[in-house]
């Protein structure tokens, strides 16, 4: 199995997600507010993708 889109998205979202936990803790709102947009961002993007590879594979017969 191949890296696909869906889990490059995902692995993205990570670092962004520890960085803004970090930033929290270090009490930089600016920063936090940045990375909790771009999580809220990069998730869904991640689920949508994740379906639409679901949904392609499925029809593909596999």
């Amino acid at each position: 199995m191949g890296c696909t889109f869906p889990q490059l998205l995902n692995t993205l979202t990570v670092p962004v997600f520890v960085y803004g936990l970090y930033a929290a803790y270090t009490r930089k709102p600016v920063r936090t507010a940045v990375c909790t947009a771009a999580v809220m961002a990069l998730k869904p993007w991640f689920v949508a993708e994740l379906i639409d590879h679901h949904e392609a594979s499925t029809a593909a017969g596999g």
